[in-house]
């Protein structure tokens, strides 16, 4: 199973070295239909009919390891979405559940989520 990553679960985060700890096996920008908000600490993708530039790094998981993934991301209002594009295996990403971020939550225009804020 393939999940793309755009968070904390991204190389050189917290999430990355307690549930992937490898190296992804794509890494890169893609265009969705969603946009990014963040709140300094993790972002969050939200649906949109227009398409988007993402960061994304991609990681090849077993069912078990994307079931204690879905407990975190699950549990902070995210579902997890079949994406299926062009030129690529379908993959899985989390979206956040609602249509509109929380009100602390910022517009990230890049579309590539880097930690502003620590734990």
């Amino acid at each position: 199973m393939l999940l793309a990553v755009y968070g904390t679960l991204k190389t050189g985060h917290y999430n990355h070295e307690v549930h992937l700890n490898r190296p992804p096996i794509y890494a890169n920008i893609i265009n969705l239909n969603a946009t990014m908000y963040s709140n300094g600490r993790y972002p969050m993708l939200i649906r949109l009919d227009q398409n988007n530039d993402i960061f994304i790094e991609i990681y090849e998981l077993t069912q078990e390891e994307l079931l204690k993934i879905d407990e975190l991301e699950t549990s902070f209002g995210y579902s997890r979405s079949l994406i299926e594009l062009p030129n690529f295996d379908p993959f899985w990403i989390y979206y956040y559940d609602d249509n509109k971020p929380p009100q602390e939550f910022h517009h990230v225009i890049s579309g590539n989520f880097e930690k502003e804020i620590e734990w």
